[in-house]
């Protein structure tokens, strides 16, 4: 099983989809909501992490 992580969340987008929900609540491209979503895989998130910002 693969662990997750509370502070993250994945919207319905194929790409850009892993929201950190204290500052992204939800996806201005697809709408979704992080209550509806699920939590983020930690492995993903720290790969995301390691990448330069870019805002999309």
């Amino acid at each position: 099983m693969e662990l997750t992580t509370e502070h993250y969340w994945d919207c319905k987008c194929e790409h850009n989809y892993i929201h950190y929900k204290a500052t992204h609540p939800h996806c201005r491209k697809c709408g979704t909501l992080h209550e509806d979503q699920p939590n983020s895989r930690l492995s993903e998130v720290l790969t995301v992490l390691k990448k330069p910002f870019v805002e999309t």
